[in-house]
Parts: structure tokens; C-alpha cells; sequence
């Protein structure tokens, strides 16, 4: 972290004296830093430590400890069949006088199932309500009747559309409308120096009407995630969901300064982000589940999914949080104008009484700019995680055989898999260990029996156990479904290791922005020293946060976790180290390209490579978040196999681009544009990458 700092502002030619700071070319001889500097780097890298701990304590929490809670579910007469299902699922029964109720009540969102009896009971689940919700129902329900000899029918009610078959695109859509409003305030603040005021709010209300649109766009008539019916009645609504954000985010930076960055920060995207509810807001924990109805983004879901798949009921709430938002933030920008008038200060004066002499567009061009970078992002996060994980549909997904049988030839018709063939149950085991295979179909004299690998895809054991059931159906042929290689009770859904992932990457390029923003140089000779203790710490304390802490995987992965996770965060934090050096602020903007809009969607996340579009399936073996998850994943739950590639990918990119920031430490940084300090690069881009969590 001594590296000798050189120009990354606009600056006047005293400003090297003045501030201590060479402005030629760097000696390369890695001089020490000023004590306060150094205080500086560690202080910065500290809240950077904070930050990403408790992104990780919030992800994690919300999603291991996700299990059904008092899950509101309609009754018809009596039955003793959700008394059954009451004792392994916790629900909340609500009581009608008869179908038609019910069926009302699924309209109106006030409940995700029903059962109905008869002479043979009836069991309506609604995907759209919740996916997971209605597969969980469903076995519970299912097991229950088995058990009692109960005839029982299932019924959905409110279906999802091929365009989205799991129901993730209203999640996915929370995730470009909060980080566009976000980073449009954040943005403008800096080049124009003012954080909120009555052109400011009208600024970015313009903008969330612009991001809105773009946002509407893409995901509706280009992607077809959904009918172009809902095109006009959805462009309102996102903008009034990125307004919302960007004028409260605005406010709460006005009133409280650069700490409104932090406090945004934890309040809409680490909290908000976890607690959205985006699976079903009765599989919340206790904590996320009674602070999301009060933030941004589960009310945002709801406004969506409600007006996409319910015609709009139940969104009274929603529009009302969102609505207070909006005003509540216009009223302190009122207050703040007329009691308390805001000047720009330091770059952003300068620039203002500049441009406040030149023409009308020297003016607005750097709003303009700030503006189209925010764009960009937003229709990028639209665009990539929408394609790559709205509809998980297999392609040659590695699927093990033992022996001859007609469902496998049956299945096939239906589903890609890539058969290969074993001798025996045992070598399919020893295959599952090795994390090759995703499940295997054995052959026995009475049934054959699906074995499914539980560990290698929270996704996969879904439509293989379905299209399996439904070709023994088809060929009356008698089977059996085991499961094989269960994560942890800590982490049942095999989650953790993609939300690690995030948070890897989101320490590791923003710990090496925030020691630009304080050294004034993106690299130098002791920066690749200062990055490896800084990955070796964060990589120490995450590792903490997600097993020892959260038990979310096996304890004894404690230690070859450690160095892995350490490897991950040092190649985010080189990577960005360089591209900054060469490009400044473009070079925080292409890392996020790199890192995030691109590397992340391609992971495959806990759905696994297999279920990933063409394009998004090719693309991440060449990039480090694929091979981070797969180093993590196969540490996690396999040992270690299958992560040789992954872990020498890694090892390159340390390798280049830690030398070239020791060659890159002998020239000086180049200025950012449109006068963005690197506090705010800091900022901003990390604010955008947290934001990744709530997809």
C-alpha cells in the first residue's frame, strides 16, 4: 500500500505542491506513503471490510434460513390433511365457506394455496404467487395424502408463462430499476456538487421516466420475459420505483453527506436487497420479513409480480411505501432549498462557475454524461441477468446411466442430457463425488431407481425428478428417487457458495478502488502487497461470516476455503488495480463489465452451467467469476474435485495482472472524466456491484 501517488483529479498546476502530490511520472522506487495516508488506506479498507461482512451475514442469513413461515393458506370444511401438512409446514389457515372464496382470495394475493375436499380433496397451489412455495406445498401435501391413502388432485391456479417459467423476472427487474435510480443520484451529485433541490428532483424524476422506458424495452418486446399487454401499464411503474430510489437516496446524502452513501447502502441494498421477498415473502426469516415491507424493494417486487400476473391486486401497500418514498424525499428537497440552500464545493464548484460562463451545452454536458453512464449500466443489469436467468432450461446436463432403460430415452425427448454410461451404483457415487454428473438413472430388476445429486444444483433436481415421474407415468414403469450428496442442514438449497461469490468480487475490486481514492494511484510496486493482504484478511473474515458463523457448509473446509476465497478477491482487486491505472474511471466502469454485468450472469450461479443460455454458458470459462464459483463450490461440497482448471484460470490472471501493476506503478493514473474523485468511483461502483445481490 507505500506506493508513491500520482494525479487521478483535475487539477491546477499548484496542486502537486500543494496537496504533496507528484503529478510527472511515478519513480517506481515504491516510496512510503505519509502516515496520514496510510491511516487513510487502512480506515477505507476497514469500512470496505464492514461493508462486504455484512453484505455477506445479510445474503447468507436470508437465504440458508429460508423455510416456509405461517405460509397464509385457504381451507374449505375440515381435513386432516393440513393438520398432517401443519406438523412439517408451517401454515396459517384461513377458512372459507367454499371454492369460489378461495379462488377469489388467490386474486385478490391473500393466499398462496388452497385445499378443497371432496370425494377426492383438492389441492390448488399458485406458481405465480411463489415458485418454490407451490413445489413445496405440493410434496408436502402429496406425502401427506400418500401416507393417509387419501386421493388428492393438484390444481394451479395463475400459472407462469413459458417466458417465465420459475418466476424470477420480477426480481430480476428490481435489480436495474434500483441500482439506475441509485447511481443517477449518486452521479449527478458529484458533477454538479448539489445532492437535492427542485431542478435535481426534476432531473432525475426525467431520468427514471427515461430508465423506465429503456428498462420496459428491453426486458418486454426485446427479451419477451413478458406480454407486450403490460408494456404501457409497466413503464409508469418502473419509473416510479427508480424516482423513488434516487429522490430518497438523494435526500438521506443531503442530510447526512458522504455518510448518506454508507446508510443508502445498508438500508436499500443490503437490507432491502435481502429482505425483497423476490421467492415468496413467507419464506423469509423473521428479521427480513418484518423490516422488507417498509423498504423499496420488496414493495417494488410486489408492484411488478402483482401487476403482471394479478392484474394488479394487492399492490395498495406497495404503491403506497413507494409513493412515501418519492414525497418524503421532494419534501426535504423543498426544506433543504429554502432553509438550507446547498453550494458545490470543491471540483464541482469549479466545474459549475466554468460552465455557468460558457455555453448552454457546456452546461449540461456533464449531467448529460453522468446521466448516459447510468443508463448504460441500467440497461445492461436489464438486459444480461435477464437473459441468462430468467428460463433455466438444460442443455447436455451431464446425467449418469447404469444399464439399459426406456425412461432415459423417454426423458430425452424432453429434456437435453449428456447420458454417460457407469458399471455400477458405486462408480455413479464415486461420480457424484467428483462433481460430474447431476444425476443418474439405475436399472434394477423391479423399479429402476433416479439417484439425484443434490449438492451440484439447487435448480436440476426439479426437472429431472418431473420429466423422470412423468415418463415412468407414460410407460407404467415403476421407480424409485433417492437423493444423493445433500448440502448441509445450514445450507440446504447449496446457495452459499453463489452469494460468496458475489461478495468476493465486490471486496476485492472496491478494496483496490478505495485505496486509489486515498493513495492517488491505482498501482505500484507495494499495491500488489497491500491487495494480497487485504484478500488474505477479507478472505479470513468472510470465510467466518459464511461457515463458522452461518454453519453453511462443512466446518473442516474452513482452512482450504481460506486461500481459495483469498485467490478470488486478490484477482478482482488486480484486475481493477489495472484497468483504473489505464483507464480511470472507464477502467472502474469496464471492471464492472468484466466482473459483474458479464462474469457474474455467466457463473450459472446455484443453478448450475448446464441450465445457462449459448452465449452466457461459452462465455464464462474465460472470465474469473465462473472459475471463482467453481473453485468455491467444489471446496464447499466436493472436496476440491473438479476445480483443477479453475483454480489455474485464477492463478493467470493474478499473475498477469500483478505484474503488470508492478510495471504500470512507474506512470501516473490519468484524470477522471467529468471530475468524478475516485471517493465516489468508490462509492457509486460499489453500490452498483452490491446491488447484484438482490438477483
Amino acid at each position: 500500500m507505500s506506493d508513491q501517488p500520482d494525479t487521478v483529479h483535475a487539477a491546477t498546476p499548484d496542486d502537486g505542491q500543494a496537496q504533496g502530490r507528484d503529478l510527472g511520472p511515478s519513480t517506481g522506487n515504491g516510496g512510503s506513503l505519509p502516515r496520514e495516508t496510510l491511516v487513510k488506506a487502512i480506515a477505507a479498507l476497514v469500512i470496505v471490510l464492514i461493508l462486504a461482512g455484512a453484505l455477506a451475514a445479510s445474503l447468507i442469513g436470508s437465504s440458508v434460513k429460508s423455510k416456509p413461515r405461517n405460509v397464509p393458506f385457504g381451507v374449505v370444511g375440515s381435513s386432516a390433511l393440513v393438520s398432517a401438512v401443519g406438523k412439517q409446514v408451517s401454515l396459517k389457515p384461513i377458512r372459507y365457506p367454499n371454492a369460489s372464496a378461495v379462488h377469489q382470495a388467490i386474486d385478490q394475493t391473500k393466499i398462496y394455496g388452497a385445499l378443497i375436499p371432496g370425494a377426492k380433496d383438492t389441492l390448488i397451489v399458485v406458481p405465480a404467487a411463489s415458485f418454490a412455495l407451490q413445489l413445496e406445498l405440493g410434496a408436502a401435501f402429496r406425502e401427506a395424502a400418500a401416507k393417509a391413502h387419501t386421493p388428492l388432485v393438484v390444481q394451479q391456479s395463475h400459472p407462469l408463462p413459458a417466458a417465465d417459467p420459475v418466476g424470477a423476472v420480477a426480481e430480476l427487474l428490481l435489480l436495474p430499476l434500483l441500482i439506475g435510480g441509485y447511481l443517477a443520484s449518486v452521479l449527478l451529485t458529484k458533477v454538479t456538487g448539489i445532492a437535492l433541490g427542485p431542478r435535481r428532483m426534476a432531473t432525475l424524476v426525467g431520468y427514471a421516466f427515461v430508465g423506465g422506458l429503456l428498462t420496459d424495452l428491453l426486458v418486454g418486446p426485446l427479451i419477451g420475459a413478458y406480454a407486450n399487454s403490460h408494456f404501457w401499464i409497466l413503464w409508469p411503474i418502473f419509473a416510479l420505483i427508480t424516482a423513488a430510489v434516487a429522490v430518497a437516496a438523494a435526500a438521506i446524502m443531503r442530510l447526512l453527506g458522504v455518510w448518506g452513501t454508507l446508510v443508502v447502502f445498508f438500508f436499500f441494498i443490503i437490507l432491502g436487497g435481502s429482505s425483497n421477498g423476490g421467492s415468496g415473502i413467507p419464506l423469509l426469516p423473521p428479521f427480513w420479513h418484518a423490516i422488507g415491507p417498509y423498504l423499496p424493494a420488496q414493495n417494488a417486487v410486489v408492484v411488478i409480480r402483482n401487476t403482471l400476473y394479478f392484474g394488479g391486486n394487492g399492490t395498495t401497500h406497495a404503491f403506497v411505501v413507494l409513493g412515501l418514498y418519492l414525497l418524503v424525499g421532494v419534501a426535504f428537497g423543498s426544506f433543504f432549498k429554502r432553509r438550507r440552500p446547498q453550494q458545490p464545493s470543491g471540483g464541482a464548484a469549479a466545474a459549475t462557475t466554468a460552465a455557468a460562463t460558457g455555453s448552454g451545452k457546456a452546461r449540461v454536458s456533464p449531467v448529460v454524461g453522468a446521466l448516459l453512464v447510468v443508463a448504460i449500466m441500467q440497461c445492461l443489469f436489464a438486459l444480461n441477468y435477464t437473459t441468462a436467468d430468467r428460463n433455466p432450461v438444460a442443455s447436455n446436463l451431464p446425467f449418469g446411466v447404469v444399464g439399459a432403460s426406456s425412461l432415459v430415452t423417454q426423458v430425452q425427448k424432453h429434456m437435453s442430457l449428456k447420458t454417460i454410461q457407469y458399471p455400477s451404483q458405486a462408480a455413479v457415487h464415486e461420480a457424484f463425488d467428483q462433481a460430474k454428473i447431476y444425476g443418474a438413472l439405475v436399472t434394477g430388476q423391479k423399479a429402476d431407481t433416479l439417484i439425484i445429486n443434490e449438492a451440484a444444483s439447487e435448480y436440476a433436481p426439479i426437472p429431472l425428478a418431473a420429466n423422470f415421474a412423468t415418463a415412468a407415468k407414460q410407460l407404467k414403469a415403476p421407480l424409485k428417487v433417492q437423493a444423493s450428496n445433500k448440502p448441509p442442514s445450514g445450507d440446504p438449497g447449496g446457495v452459499i457458495p453463489s452469494l460468496v461469490l458475489i461478495v468476493l468480487l465486490v471486496a476485492g475490486y472496491v478494496g483496490s478502488t478505495a485505496l486509489m481514492s486515498v493513495t492517488g494511484t491505482a498501482t505500484g510496486p507495494r499495491r500488489v502487497a497491500g491487495l494480497v493482504v487485504f484478500a488474505f484478511v477479507a478472505a479470513l473474515l468472510l470465510d467466518l461470516i459464511s461457515g463458522a458463523f452461518a454453519w453453511g457448509w462443512p466446518i473442516h473446509q474452513f482452512w482450504p476455503l481460506w486461500p481459495i476465497m483469498a485467490l478470488v478477491i486478490l484477482t478482482a482487486a488486480l484486475v481493477a488495480s489495472v484497468l483504473e491505472k489505464l483507464l480511470g474511471a472507464l477502467g472502474t466502469f469496464l471492471t464492472i463489465m468484466v466482473m459483474i454485468l458479464f462474469g457474474n450472469p455467466s457463473t450459472g450461479g446455484a443453478v448450475g452451467v448446464p441450465f445457462l443460455p449459448s452465449f452466457w454458458r461459452h462465455l464464462g470459462p474465460f472470465l474469473p467469476p465462473r472459475n471463482g464459483l467453481t473453485a468455491v463450490h467444489s471446496t464447499m461440497y466436493f472436496n476440491g474435485h473438479g476445480m483443477t482448471q479453475a483454480i489455474v484460470i485464477l492463478g493467470i490472471y493474478a499473475v498477469v495482472f500483478g505484474a503488470l501493476s508492478q510495471f504500470l506503478g512507474s506512470y501516473r493514473t490519468p484524470p477522471l472524466p467529468l471530475d468524478v474523485a475516485p471517493e465516489t468511483q468508490m462509492q457509486s461502483t460499489g453500490m452498483s456491484i452490491a446491488g447484484t445481490a438482490i438477483a
